[in-house]
This record gives structure tokens, sequence and C-alpha cells, in this order.
């Protein structure tokens, strides 16, 4: 965590370098070396899997001991850089710079963008098969970069570069949503609508899919019913109404809080809780309070709707 003061606290784990560091190694807090932490999801109550993107591999850490162990691939140094990659049991299985991960009831799928690939990891057999391959993503301007699951349906969605895609893992079919290529900005039908740099993405319980749109500078709203877009505009008591953030990247909900990560900063902005309130808990809200906390204590921005 850096905080407001320029320092370092609070480490979990591995250790932190203002330099890449092309390193591999197990271990207890400070004393794993990771390269390049691309995305990291909790498995359960106790364990987070964490995609080392440069060395190739997914990573468990126990949030008990604060130890890792290898969970997925051929961990080595650099080893995400090999076009080599074969499917098989997880620890046998190898991967190319992972991007994303999301869990599916007992099946964690696997997004490596650059090799225009989906893998799935199947938790119970521990076998890992490709889903998706480079000949799915047919529109050369659509890589893939995030995905979400739909908690209900297990319908996959993807972010692409210029606009949005679904696997569905009942029929194996992937289609693309959006059939523009070129950069741009259009609200409307989805299928007609224009992008410029997808990244993060949320999914709420109504059918409805939040997108961090970074070079448009817009969080960008998805009805999956309708297969409508729309522009999130916010109320900011300095501005009043306001339809931009600056890159907005990476996107996390907890509750009817949903936090926005820049290059900068993170914010949050509330949710209505029609559209949030069937997926809060108890436990979500404590930790809202306290990711609140954190936020405003590093100079983030709270903003309301």
């Amino acid at each position: 965590m850096l905080t407001s003061d320029g320092t370092y606290r609070n480490v979990i784990v591995g250790q932190h370098y203002s330099w890449p560091v092309y390193d591999y190694a197990e271990g207890r807090g400070i004393n794993a070396t990771f390269s390049e932490i691309s995305f990291f999801i909790q498995r359960n109550d106790t364990e987070v899997l964490i995609a080392d993107k440069n060395n190739g591999c997914i990573r468990q850490l126990d949030r008990l001991t604060n130890i890792t162990e290898l969970f997925a691939g051929v961990c080595e140094k650099l080893r995400g850089y090999s076009d080599m990659v074969r499917d098989g049991n997880r620890l046998n299985a190898t991967f190319r710079r992972i991007n994303s991960l999301s869990l599916y009831k007992s099946t964690l799928f696997i997004l490596e963008s650059n090799a225009q690939r989906i893998r799935k990891l199947d938790l119970v057999s521990d076998e890992v098969s490709t889903v998706v391959t480079s000949e799915n993503f047919t529109l050369s301007h659509h890589l893939p970069q995030t995905m979400v699951a739909d908690s209900i349906t297990g319908l996959m969605y993807v972010t692409t570069t210029y606009g949005l895609a679904v696997y569905n893992p009942t029929s194996d079919t992937f289609r693309y949503m959006v059939s523009y290529q070129q950069k741009g900005y259009q609200d409307g039908s989805l299928d007609a609508s224009r992008w410029y740099y997808n990244n993060g993405m949320v999914y709420l319980p109504n059918n409805t899919l939040i997108i961090a749109d970074i070079n448009n500078g817009h969080l960008r709203i998805v009805n999956l019913k309708s297969e409508n877009v729309t522009t999130w505009c916010f109320y900011n008591p300095k501005t009043l109404q306001n339809c931009t953030i600056t890159k907005p990247m990476a996107l996390a909900i907890i509750g009817c809080s949903l936090y926005v990560s820049t290059y900068q900063r993170i914010s949050t902005i509330q949710i209505p809780e029609s559209y949030c309130r069937s997926q809060i808990t108890e436990d979500q809200m404590q930790w809202t309070s306290k990711l609140k906390n954190w936020v405003s204590n590093n100079n983030g921005e709270t903003i309301g709707l």
C-alpha cells in the first residue's frame, strides 16, 4: 500500500521495487517474489489466487499464514514470455502472460490477452483446457483485456480493446457483442456502440455491466437485457454533473461501493441499492467501511451518484 506520505505499509506478500523484477520464489510474506501481479481473486475465506504474469503461473496465498505456493502452471523466471503452451494437469500446464482470472462455481477461467486465448481450470479434476483461441478473436482490433462471469448463468463477458464479447461455457460458443473495429465514442445499441480501449469491468446482479473505457475517460453501462449502452454521469459537489474520469483502469465492487482506479488514485462511487442489494453481505458492508477510510486516507475521492 502506498500511503500519502510516500511510504509503503501493510505489505501482505511480495516486495516493492522501483524497477521491474524478473524473479520467482515462494515463501512467507516479503520472502515471496513475483514478476508483475496482473490479477488476483479471492477463492474462499482464506485463499487468494494471484496471476504472476511474467513467470507464467498462478500462485495461491494463504491469508492465515501469508505463505504462497504454486497453484497452476510451471513457474519459472520469464516463463510467461514463452510461446510453448500446453494444457493438462494444473501443475504441468503452461501459460503465457495471464491478464485476468474469473471464478464460476468449480471452474477457474484464465485469460491470456497477448495469446488471445481463454483457458479453464476444472477445480475438481485439476485439468486445464483451452476453450477460446485466437481463431475466435477474428476482429484484429478486438483483443481480449479482462473478463467477468455472470454468477447465475455462467456467461463469461470479455472486454476487448474496442468492444465486448461473450463466451457461453454451456454451449461452448463465442460471439462479439460489438461489431465495429474502429476506436470512437458512441452510446446506444451495443452492436453499434464505439469504444476506445476498454479494461476494467464489473457485473451487477440486475444484468448490468460497468466497463472502464480508458481513453474516452468514461464509465460505460451496458444493459444486457436490452443490449443498450449509456455513459454514467454522476453528481459531484465540486463539479455538479460530471461524466468524465481521467483514465479509469480497474474496477471492483464491494457492497454498493464501486472502486475505480486510475493511474494515480482510487475513487469510490456509490451505486443505488436497487442495483446491488442482492449481493451485499454483512461482511462486505464492514469491508466497504474500511475501504472508504483507506481511500480517504490515501488522497482518494468519494463521489456519489
